[in-house]
């Protein structure tokens, strides 16, 4: 394993990642109750309002 193999590896799991969230977090903000609580999350980590 060289270094740029071990790049494009975790660059292809960052990029799965943010596709798995890009498609359920429409469906976690849909839930009642839970947008209120990922808000105060982002607020408490200081991003966002």
């Amino acid at each position: 394993m060289d270094l740029s193999s071990i790049i494009i590896k975790s660059f292809k799991n960052i990029l799965f990642a943010v596709a798995v969230l890009a498609m359920t977090l429409p469906i976690l903000l849909s839930l009642p109750g839970f947008s209120g609580y990922i808000l105060n999350a982002l607020s408490i980590l200081g991003i966002g309002d």
